[in-house]
């Protein structure tokens, strides 16, 4: 964990920037916010798997790999009651694959398909929670790109 973050930028929701600041120096010194990671990553709660897919800029060395992300294999190893993706990973092969792992997809169907399947449309609305997690990624991106 690292303490390099714009304190001064957060809201007065979480009371004054340097009490904050001075709390997560505390909490990492302890020990506590690996404590956190750990329990995330070892009893994870997939109920939901969101995903989506977005550019980032990477270094040059970076760059150049053969082959793609187009297959369905990222959810082979992953349990979930639901997977919520937007319309672009509407495919039949999607929808099979993910059927087959005993996962509900919530996907809306594209508007070229012959039969509209059915979605769940209020548990749909929860997938902006990957759209922000996308969105706070690349404001971070951005960030460490302007002090460079």
């Amino acid at each position: 964990m690292t303490a390099d973050a714009p304190w001064r930028d957060l809201t007065p929701d979480y009371g004054h920037w340097s009490n904050v600041h001075r709390r997560f120096i505390s909490w990492k010194d302890k020990g506590i916010w690996e404590k956190l990671m750990e329990i995330l990553i070892n009893n994870p709660d997939n109920k939901w798997l969101m995903i989506d897919a977005s550019h980032c800029k990477v270094h040059p060395h970076a760059a150049g790999a053969i082959g793609g992300n187009q297959e369905t294999a990222l959810i082979d190893s992953i349990s979930a009651e639901y997977l919520l993706a937007d319309r672009g990973y509407d495919s039949s092969q999607m929808v099979e694959t993910t059927n087959a792992h005993g996962i509900e997809p919530v996907i809306p169907p594209k508007k070229n398909r012959k039969h509209q399947r059915y979605y769940d449309t209020h548990l749909y609305k929860y997938r902006h929670l990957v759209e922000n997690a996308f969105l706070h990624l690349k404001k971070v991106e951005r960030n460490c790109n302007s002090v460079r």
